[in-house]
């Protein structure tokens, strides 16, 4: 079992956890069905903005709401305030105002359908446009301050212990 004191000898150490977090989230899974409680909270934290990273630079804040990864918007500022990536929450903060009444539906299927309406306004779609141009220019170095995160926390385990079963 990976612990974040051998992941940070890695020169990447948050790709790495992400490598082995994403085995551990989709083993014998139905292929629809992220089994993100087999992570340990911290393990979880990274998995998680590294995946909001990754859809955000290949297909902006559009993609990331309509894609899964969406559904966890709320726990996404939480962990954004946690590492210090005040820009990424403040844009993502912005983005989700874009939703009626500030809202990002949790159930994808409903997010999709208001995303899909809300997108045809001009505004709404410059707005997620200025919004990512703005993360392209990783102000926040989020890579950073995941691998710093898992330097400071080496005790910790990629897989959550209290977890029933794989």
């Amino acid at each position: 079992m990976a612990t974040f004191r051998e992941l940070a000898a890695d020169t990447a150490p948050a790709g790495m956890l992400f490598d082995i977090a994403h085995q551990l989230v989709w083993y014998e899974s139905d292929g629809f069905t992220e089994h993100l409680e087999r992570l340990s909270r911290e393990a979880r934290l990274v998995f998680v903005l590294w995946n909001f990273d990754n859809e955000i630079h290949n297909g902006g804040f559009d993609q990331f709401f309509f894609n899964s990864l969406g559904d966890q918007c709320e726990e996404i500022l939480g962990y954004l305030d946690e590492v210090g990536a005040e820009n990424c929450h403040r844009m993502l903060r912005s983005a989700m105002s874009q939703f009626p009444g500030g809202e990002v539906p949790a159930d994808r299927l409903k997010r999709q359908e208001v995303l899909l309406k809300i997108t045809e306004s001009k505004s709404v779609s410059d707005a997620f446009n200025a919004l990512d141009g703005e993360f392209y220019r990783y102000e926040d170095g989020l890579s950073d301050l995941l691998e710093e995160f898992i330097r400071k926390h080496p005790d910790v385990t990629v897989e959550n212990l209290d977890a029933s079963g794989k």
